[in-house]
């Protein structure tokens, strides 16, 4: 059985979007269920454009300060990781385009978030893909996974 969680949170303050985010975690059955202490744990935000955080594109960068927070003291180690929507990054990769990828991370406060938090920001693109094949389905015969996220003991 799957447990989902919802709180409501006023506004983005760091302590108000911190509490509830523990509450939600708390309630879904608290954050040692789903990480284990000295695990590398990455952390998914949906980057999907580089907006501002009050646009409310993309996933709050408060949001992502408290779970870094959540699995910091649970002892194990954030790494936070994307491949933000709109970003085409050839194998080779150009530094146009990773130039495009950092205005992602510092147009919606993630960067900022990250260093503050000291938590690793990795880069899906730099570390090619592994391809899962499903052979009876018509629809979507195959999906790419970055091996960089692969690479995770747990990914929130």
């Amino acid at each position: 059985m799957s447990r989902v969680s919802t709180v409501k949170c006023s506004d983005y303050s760091t302590e108000k979007v911190e509490n509830a985010v523990r509450e939600a975690v708390s309630l879904a059955g608290g954050i040692e269920k789903f990480i284990k202490k000295g695990e590398r744990v990455l952390l998914k935000p949906n980057l999907l454009a580089p907006k501002a955080p009050n646009l409310a594109v993309t996933t709050h960068p408060e949001i992502l300060r408290a779970v870094i927070r959540l699995v910091k003291n649970a002892g194990a180690k954030p790494f936070v990781g994307d491949s933000p929507g709109g970003t085409v990054v050839a194998s080779s990769g150009t530094s146009r385009a990773f130039a495009m990828l950092d205005k992602y991370w510092a147009d919606t406060g993630m960067k900022k978030i990250c260093e503050e938090e000291g938590a690793e920001i990795v880069s899906f693109e730099t570390g090619g893909v592994e391809i899962f094949e499903f052979k009876k389905r018509k629809c979507v015969p195959k999906i790419n996974i970055s091996k960089v996220a692969l690479s995770f003991d747990s990914v929130i």
